[in-house]
């Protein structure tokens, strides 16, 4: 359960950052942080990362559904354990919904906001989320899943 409520803590912090670059930069608005290096700029993505699938909500939206759905069944039927897996399952679930909703209110675009020079793309900190948890999570299939540090200690 503990989970679940950083799960909330982490969702709110997103959409509030979505919310308050919203509210306060005009759309294509940008705010130099760190000159020549951190930006943020108000924009929306009606796409997947780099703008792929672009204008496809309503396919990216059922995705995100059935993705998040599929990753919580999982956790509650093979019982993954460790630090690794809980901390990458609650990245990539926060980052999931994060966009989610932003998905499910019109005008069903992803807003974006950070802007770093080496990496064209805008970004948002659930794109964050996914991203680092996605790592982990691949870490933790790969490298981690069955041995003894990451087993159920109560067997």
């Amino acid at each position: 359960m503990i989970g679940f409520g950083i799960i909330a803590v982490l969702v709110t912090i997103d959409l509030l950052s979505k919310y308050f670059v919203g509210k306060y930069l005009t759309l294509g608005q940008e705010i130099v942080l760190i000159p020549h290096f951190l930006s943020l700029t108000n924009i929306f993505n009606d796409g997947a990362a780099f703008n792929t699938f672009s204008g496809a909500w309503i396919f990216l939206l059922v995705f995100a559904i059935i993705f998040v759905i599929a990753l919580v069944v999982f956790q509650f039927w093979f019982k993954p354990k460790g630090a690794l897996w809980f901390i990458s399952f609650v990245l990539v679930i926060s980052g999931a919904i994060g966009n989610l909703v932003d998905r499910i209110i019109p005008p069903h675009f992803v807003r974006d906001m950070i802007s770093i020079s080496f990496f064209p793309p805008v970004f948002n900190i659930a794109d964050c989320m996914l991203v680092v948890g996605v790592i982990l999570m691949v870490a933790y299939f790969l490298f981690f899943r069955g041995t003894k540090d990451v087993k159920d200690s109560s067997k």
